[in-house]
């Protein structure tokens, strides 16, 4: 059943039946009105593009339990008419120990909210929770906008709701949590602005860290402004990827910024992610934060550039970070607000504890403006070989692979300049764009690739002017491979290796003969499964 509400046209004393009103039926006015109705699955609430509110949406809030959806049939909150997303804006309070909410579920299993502008409040959607085995949550294409913490009374990890957040999982802090509140939670295609973060989860013991929830997806999110782009916190499994954290710090906080934090967390893999820009105030102002007491989190092929403080920071707030690791980051023109020179990969305190695989080697492989050619650390911790005496890494996440990547990807290095010119610009070196590939005439010119994978496959046009390639992966020589035909081919297989350890691995593709060489993409492959 759709449930209709417009502030413009609605009237409370319709049923809420209809988009506009036809005689008979007729929508809502307030959002009073969701909290006293009863919601099944597949039900739909329906806010009129272009309407905005001031008050609380709260569904069934009496007896503290909510309607529950189902995965395949969630109840839903959207919009729907044409125009502007609906705007839940509330006025911010003047008791600032006061929580404002601008969406509040509790009990929530099987909900969507999706198509909203919500913000002007201390919290955004929180869904509350007093009971474990919810589950399937999704956050799709809302934006967000000055969704603040203001001096919550008492410390705000103390309280049921924790910091201020646009999406929350908030409720009873408990030590004998047996299970997660909820799992499979999902925030997509979500853009906040001036917000102190996209997503925290308010329910966790900072003392104890129990898991209070259980597979957090965060994908193609885009933060602007705040304390943090976003914050796991005590999330058991997860992936954040594709999205984007930018000037972070613009709202002050005495315990410092970050384009993103991990706290307590385990299990959960960071990929394609840009953390730029985060201001310093308070304590610190870094890219990514390792805060502590995380085990297998994994950061990889993500951009962190332009912040004050260090790109990336691991702190043991609560205990060391464990089978923690970081692959093929780029961090260019970190710490430049401090002054101090750092590399931009900080282990605080000095510990070399912090970063540790079962073998007590630190697990890092990171590119940065300020040591680009070599390990971020110290030869004394032995990162020649990232998994050093055998240890078998974590595995790999293996959804959206095999994974292509063209010859302008920023992994994509070339010789003929200091140290190779990123992919997406050849200016400088051996090679020109022609169509959809980077060519060269020069012998012994390389293009070279960084990956994370089990497998990598080389693929080339392949024509008459051109003729073989040699081949090294990490370093060794593989083989010689001809990219010669009669007639032009545009892309064909020129080589491929599927037996690769889990890691980092590079591949070289360098020419040997011919009138060209010609570079067109690397498809790297997980599990050696093709």
């Amino acid at each position: 059943m759709e449930y209709y509400f417009s502030s413009s046209s609605g009237d409370d004393g319709h049923d809420g039946a209809a988009p506009s009103w036809d005689g008979t039926h007729g929508p809502w006015k307030t959002l009073a009105k969701a909290g006293a109705a009863t919601f099944s699955a597949g039900d739909r609430i329906l806010l009129k593009c272009g309407d905005e509110w001031n008050e609380q949406l709260t569904v069934n809030s009496h007896g503290n339990r909510a309607s529950c959806g189902m995965p395949e049939n969630p109840i839903e909150i959207s919009s729907y008419g044409v125009g502007d997303k609906p705007k839940i804006l509330r006025d911010m309070p003047t008791d600032m120990n006061k929580a404002q909410f601008c969406i509040q579920i509790f009990e929530a299993s099987g909900w969507k909210i999706t198509n909203l502008e919500i913000g002007r409040s201390t919290y955004g959607i929180d869904f509350h929770y007093s009971t474990q085995g919810n589950s399937h949550i999704f956050v799709d294409s809302c934006h967000f906008r000055d969704v603040a913490h203001r001096n919550m009374a008492g410390p705000p990890w103390m309280n049921e709701y924790g910091f201020s957040s646009a999406v929350q999982i908030s409720g009873e802090r408990r030590i004998d949590l047996g299970s997660p509140y909820v799992s499979d939670v999902t925030v997509q295609n979500c853009t906040s602005q001036n917000s102190k973060s996209l997503f925290y989860n308010g329910t966790a013991n900072l003392e104890f860290l129990a898991h209070t929830v259980k597979n957090v997806a965060l994908r193609n999110n885009r933060t602007y402004g705040g304390t943090w782009g976003w914050c796991l916190h005590c999330v058991d499994g997860g992936i954040v990827e594709n999205c984007v954290s930018l000037n972070a710090g613009l709202e002050y906080f005495e315990i410092g910024a970050a384009g993103a934090v991990v706290f307590g967390c385990r299990d959960v893999d960071i990929t394609n992610c840009e953390f730029g820009y985060t201001k310093f105030v308070g304590t610190d102002g870094v890219g990514f934060d390792f805060e502590g007491r995380n085990s297998n989190v994994r950061l990889m092929n993500c951009e962190i550039h332009d912040n004050e403080d260090n790109g990336i920071l691991t702190y043991a707030n609560n205990g060391s970070n464990y089978n923690c690791a970081v692959y093929n980051c780029r961090m260019l023109r970190d710490c430049y607000g401090t002054g101090e020179g750092h590399t931009g990969f900080t282990l605080a305190g000095g510990r070399a504890d912090l970063f540790r695989n079962d073998d007590g080697m630190l697990i890092a492989y990171l590119c940065s403006d300020k040591n680009p050619d070599s390990w971020l650390f110290p030869d004394k911790y032995n990162l020649e070989n990232n998994y050093s005496n055998g240890t078998d890494p974590p595995p790999l996440a293996t959804e959206g692979y095999p994974k292509s990547y063209s010859h302008c990807h920023e992994y994509v290095v070339y010789s003929g300049s200091r140290n190779g010119a990123a992919g997406i610009d050849s200016t400088g070196t051996d090679f020109a764009r022609v169509g959809q590939a980077r060519q060269t005439e020069r012998d012994g010119a390389w293009a070279q690739f960084t990956f994370l994978g089990t497998g990598i496959e080389f693929s080339a046009p392949k024509s008459d002017d051109q003729g073989d390639v040699d081949i090294y992966v990490d370093g060794g020589f593989c083989a010689t491979a001809s990219t010669y035909a009669s007639d032009y081919a545009p892309l064909q297989a020129v080589f491929s290796k599927t037996d690769l350890p889990v890691g980092p691995h590079n591949i070289k593709i360098a020419k040997k003969s011919g009138g060209y060489m010609r570079i067109g993409e690397f498809k790297v492959y997980r599990n050696s499964s093709k």
